[in-house]
């Protein structure tokens, strides 16, 4: 069977999400996964084939900022990445950014 795996290029969605990928790949899946270019170094080192997407908009230095700051956010901020519609004020241009991306 073929399956591909879309992560976002964070520890807390790309870890849990290439256990799962191994486990398939070891048991004669064709796996692959799907991200931003920056963890095309970890899925390779978990001996996963990669397809990159979103290079154009959203380099590395770019994404990097954008995950840190993801990473950083709180309270109604946070929940408005996860899913809530309560986008508040921004407080930096990479915030405005995740608002925009993800509100």
């Amino acid at each position: 069977m073929k399956i591909g795996f879309l992560s976002l290029p964070v520890p807390g969605h790309f870890n849990p999400m290439s256990a799962l990928a191994r486990q398939l790949h070891l048991r004669n899946h064709d796996v692959v996964v799907l991200s931003l270019p920056l963890i095309e170094p970890l899925a390779h080192a978990a001996n996963l084939s990669f397809i990159p997407f979103g290079a154009k908009e959203f380099p590395d230095q770019a994404s990097a900022e954008l995950i840190g700051t993801l990473s950083r956010l709180k309270g109604r901020r946070r929940s408005a990445i996860h899913g809530r519609r309560d986008c508040g004020d921004d407080e930096s241009e990479v915030e405005r950014v995740a608002e925009t991306a993800f509100c």
